[in-house]
């Protein structure tokens, strides 16, 4: 049972949903490369409900104080 934590939000992805989408690179195309960011905030942020894109990147533009990165590699063969 996972637990939402009140102090994050779930983007939509490139096929515009809230979710995970797993890696599906096209089989024979080569190693495909999958970056996670995950961004630090120097202040809470009071988004009223889900924030947008514009909004995200306005408070990294303002509070921005770390950031993450893991890159991961997946090929079908």
């Amino acid at each position: 049972n996972v637990q939402k934590n009140p102090n994050s939000w779930r983007v939509r992805n490139s096929y515009g949903a809230a979710t995970w989408l797993p890696p599906g690179p096209v089989r024979g195309h080569g190693t495909p490369r999958y970056v996670f960011t995950i961004f630090a905030l120097s202040k809470m942020v009071g988004f009223r409900g889900q924030p947008t894109r514009a909004a995200l990147i306005d408070a990294l533009g303002q509070w921005g104080c770390a950031r993450g990165a893991i890159i991961g590699l997946y090929e079908r063969t």
